[in-house]
Formats: structure tokens, C-alpha cells, sequence
């Protein structure tokens, strides 16, 4: 499987970064290309529970059917495709993990928030991942990662961690 991983820091504590990151409505206010989830959105997901996401990348609409294979909070969260109903990517396997790691003698609450994009494509998206995909992922991410200590200290300072809106 390939690989992508970002990682930044976010000014609060694990439980607050977990809540907020795993309550998947958040999804659509940081990572680009997240249009909506459908499915439990109001709570951070469990294991065992599954949810859809309607993604637009590469001028693709499509949908990625997940589920919670790991909640662990404040520490790690692993979702896993089920299904993919998007055009080029049928096939596809992927596999995202969050890891929440305190930062030890910082003098306010701070967290490493780390994001592990694991993915396999088959038949033409395979040779496209090489030319393109792999790269226009792996800056989304990043894009995604650099708006989010902003967006997570708002929602903290509402002090509403959890189901913060």
C-alpha cells in the first residue's frame, strides 16, 4: 500500500483534538474535497460503525463507504473503505489512521495530531497514482492539515470539544 503522512501541532489537549476530529460532520470544514458525510455525524464514531463519505477530487464525484475499525480515544482512530463508488477507483483499498499525542512540558495543552493516508489502487488508477494521484493526495492533505490548528482552537475556545459546530 502507498503512503501519505502529515502531522501538526494543535493547541489543546488529545480528548478535545479526538472529539473533534472524529466527529465526522467536522470532516467538511478542513479536508478539501469532503462534500458531506452521510451516516452518525454528531458524535465521535465508534468502532463497529459505518459511514459514507461524498468526496469531489480530481473532478470526481464520488462516494467512499468506511468503517471504524479502531476508536481509541484520546489516542487513535482507523477507518477502512468497504466500498468505493467512485469512477477510476473502483477497487481501490484505503485505510486512514489518527494518532493524538500529548507534548510533554508545554507549558498550555498541546497535541501531535498525526494523519496516515494508506491506499492501494488497481488496474488505470494505478498507473495515474504514479503521474498524478499519489502528489495531488499528498498536497490536499497538507492543505487540509495547515487549516486545522485555527478551526480546532475555535472550536475549544466555544467550549464545546465535542460535538463542537
Amino acid at each position: 500500500m502507498r503512503r501519505i503522512e502529515h502531522f501538526v501541532f494543535l493547541e489543546t489537549t488529545p480528548e478535545v483534538a479526538y472529539d473533534y476530529m472524529t466527529t465526522l460532520k467536522h470532516w467538511c470544514d478542513w479536508y478539501p474535497g469532503t462534500v458531506a458525510i452521510e451516516g452518525q455525524t454528531e458524535a465521535p464514531s465508534n468502532a463497529g460503525e459505518t459511514f459514507t463519505e461524498i468526496v469531489n477530487t480530481l473532478g470526481l464525484v464520488g462516494k467512499l463507504h468506511w468503517i471504524t475499525v479502531e476508536s481509541v480515544r484520546p489516542s487513535r482512530f482507523v477507518i477502512e473503505t468497504t466500498f468505493v463508488e467512485m469512477s477510476l477507483m473502483r477497487g481501490a483499498r484505503m485505510r486512514i489512521t489518527y494518532a493524538f499525542e500529548p507534548t510533554p512540558g508545554a507549558s498550555k495543552p498541546r497535541v501531535r495530531f498525526t494523519r496516515t493516508f494508506e491506499y492501494a489502487f488497481a488496474g488505470l488508477s494505478r498507473l495515474l497514482d504514479r503521474i498524478y494521484i499519489h502528489k495531488h493526495l499528498k498536497e490536499k492533505a497538507a492543505l487540509a492539515l495547515t487549516k486545522l490548528p485555527g478551526i480546532v482552537a475555535r472550536a475549544a475556545s466555544r467550549g464545546s470539544s465535542t460535538y463542537a459546530g
